[in-house]
């Protein structure tokens, strides 16, 4: 009698899915997520719009976003500052030119113009305003807005391609001021708290 042939048939691999270790993960996502947006809201927090700085940080006034790139007196006599004194009288007794160069960043949603009535201040209580340098290609303008996400100066401009970096408000004071540091610029704003940046002659 011829024995049967048997052949051994292994039963199929079953695969199981372990919920408790996909719940585990999926926790471990959520709590990661939950982390990281409380770190980008606390880094958000933390960066708040200054109105008060020295000479070279960033002050912001109304959308505006100003810096004071630099400070000194000018003299008519000397080849580069010619540049920038066009159009002004020769003075007299103990007045000096005091050129403030800055730049301005509009990070808001509408056009914005710079006040007119940006005054220098000095620790005695003197206070002075711009003067009409609109003849110097290096002269901050007081009548064409900056669009938004716009800069002063323009890239590309003679004041933006100019040794301070910046454009020009141009001020007569008294050599009494230069002697009664600290001396700042004030910058008024529409609305909210003005601007003030304490500035290095």
């Amino acid at each position: 009698m011829i024995p049967k042939l048997t052949r051994m048939v292994s039963e199929p691999e079953r695969h199981y899915l372990n919920c408790a270790a996909v719940v585990g993960n999926l926790r471990k996502i959520v709590l990661c997520m939950t982390v990281l947006g409380l770190i980008v809201l606390m880094a958000g927090c933390g960066a708040e719009r200054e109105s008060e700085g020295d000479e070279g940080s960033a002050v912001t006034v109304d959308d505006a976003v100003y810096s004071v790139q630099y400070t000194r007196l000018l003299n008519r006599n000397d080849p580069e500052d010619k540049a920038y004194l066009i159009g002004q009288p020769k003075l007299k007794g103990r007045d000096s030119y005091l050129g403030v160069f800055v730049t301005i960043r509009n990070d808001g949603d509408k056009p914005y113009t710079p006040p007119r009535n940006i005054e220098v201040t000095e620790s005695g209580g003197k206070k002075f305003l711009p003067l009409d340098a609109s003849k110097s290609a290096f002269a901050l303008s007081f009548t064409e807005a900056i669009p938004p996400g716009g800069k002063e100066p323009v890239a590309d401009s003679v004041a933006a391609s100019g040794p301070a970096d910046g454009s020009l408000i141009l001020y007569k004071i008294t050599q009494s001021t230069i002697q009664r540091q600290p001396i700042s610029l004030k910058i008024p704003a529409r609305s909210g708290e003005s601007g003030t940046i304490h500035i290095d002659i």
